[in-house]
C-alpha cells in the first residue's frame, strides 16, 4: 500500500505509539524496574520503524518523533483521569480485540510482542499487590468487562466463565468481591414491591453464583409526580433511589427502603419519602380537604312562623 500523507502513516503507528506512552508513564510510576521498562521502549521504537519500512530512514524518524509525541500528549490528558492500571487495562482489551478481528496482526517473536510480554509481567506484579490485602474489591461494571473480553453477559457459559474468575480473585486473595451490573427494563420498574432474581440482566448465572444481590431503581415519574407534584417533580426524582435486596444467603430477609441523595452524592436513609397526595391534581391537594361536599340529605323547606 502506498501511503500518500504522514497522517496515513501515523493512523497505522498508533497503537505501539500509545504504548509507548504509556511505557513511559511506567517508568516514572515503577522506576524499579526501569531497565526492563527502557527494553521495552526500544523495543516499541524498534516496532514503529516496521510499520513504515520502505521509507527513508529520515522520514522514518521523523514519523515515529511526530507519533510518539502527538500520542504522548493524548495519553497524558488519560493519566489525569485514571490510573496507570485502568489505561494499561484498557489498552490490553483493546489490543486483544484488535487482533482477535485480524485488524492488527502481532508476531510472536515481534518487538511488538516482546515488549507487549515485558508490560505484561510487570502490570500483572503490579496489579496482584494492589489485589493483596484489600479485604474488599469492586468490579465497575460487568458489562465493561465482558464487553472488553468479547463475552456474551446472555450466555450462561460465557458469563460463568467471567464470574469463575471473579471467585479466583476471591480465593487467591482471600478477598470479597462486590460486582457492579445493570438491571433489565423490568428491574427498573420502582413501583413493583416485589423483585425476583430476574430483574438483573442477562444470565441467570451472574446472580445464581452471588451470594448477596441488591438492587437500586430510581423513583418512577408516575411516583414522583404523586408524592412531589405536577410542577418540580423531576428535580426532586432525582434525589430518591429505592434499595431491594433480593437475594441474601446469611443474614434475615431485609425490606426495600428508600435512600435520600444528599450534597456529595451520599445516599441517606434518615429522610423520609413524603407520602402520596390526594388522588386528583396532585398540586391541589391542600384544596381537596376543603372541598365543600354536597349534603346527601333530601331538601326539606324550612319552617316558617
Amino acid at each position: 500500500m502506498t501511503y500518500q500523507t504522514d497522517r496515513q502513516i501515523i493512523e497505522k503507528m498508533i497503537i505501539a505509539a500509545s504504548l509507548t506512552a504509556i511505557v513511559a508513564q511506567m517508568i516514572k510510576t515503577y522506576n524499579t524496574q526501569s531497565l526492563e521498562l527502557a527494553l521495552a521502549h526500544e523495543l516499541l521504537t524498534k516496532s514503529l520503524g516496521e510499520q513504515v519500512s520502505g521509507l527513508s530512514r529520515e522520514r522514518i524518524n521523523k514519523l515515529i518523533r511526530r507519533s510518539q509525541r502527538e500520542t504522548t500528549a493524548v495519553i497524558g490528558a488519560i493519566f489525569e483521569k485514571y490510573d496507570l492500571a485502568t489505561v494499561y487495562l484498557s489498552f490490553a482489551y483493546l489490543i486483544t480485540d484488535l487482533s482477535e478481528n485480524n485488524y492488527i496482526v502481532v508476531g510472536a517473536e515481534s518487538d511488538f510482542s516482546q515488549a507487549w510480554d515485558i508490560m505484561s509481567m510487570i502490570m500483572s506484579d503490579v496489579i496482584s499487590n494492589v489485589l493483596s490485602g484489600r479485604r474488599l474489591v469492586i468490579f465497575d461494571t460487568f458489562n465493561r468487562i465482558a464487553r472488553a473480553g468479547n463475552i456474551d453477559e446472555n450466555s450462561a457459559t460465557e458469563a460463568g466463565f467471567l464470574v469463575d474468575q471473579f471467585e479466583r480473585v476471591c480465593d487467591v486473595y482471600n478477598t470479597s468481591v462486590i460486582l457492579i451490573h445493570h438491571i433489565n427494563k423490568y428491574g427498573s420498574d420502582s413501583d413493583s414491591e416485589n423483585l425476583s432474581l430476574s430483574a438483573i440482566r442477562g444470565s441467570s448465572v451472574i446472580v445464581d453464583s452471588a451470594r448477596w444481590a441488591l438492587v437500586l431503581r430510581g423513583i418512577s415519574e408516575a411516583n414522583a409526580k404523586s408524592r412531589f407534584g405536577t410542577t418540580d417533580w423531576e428535580e426532586k426524582q432525582k434525589l430518591w433511589v429505592k434499595l431491594t435486596v433480593i437475594k441474601q444467603n446469611h443474614s434475615e430477609p431485609v425490606g426495600a427502603k428508600w435512600l435520600y441523595r444528599v450534597a456529595g452524592g451520599t445516599l441517606t436513609g434518615s429522610v423520609a419519602l413524603p407520602v402520596r397526595m390526594a388522588k386528583g391534581s396532585a398540586d391541589t391537594k391542600e384544596k381537596t380537604k376543603e372541598k365543600i361536599i354536597p349534603s346527601r340529605k333530601k331538601w326539606r323547606p324550612v319552617a316558617t312562623d
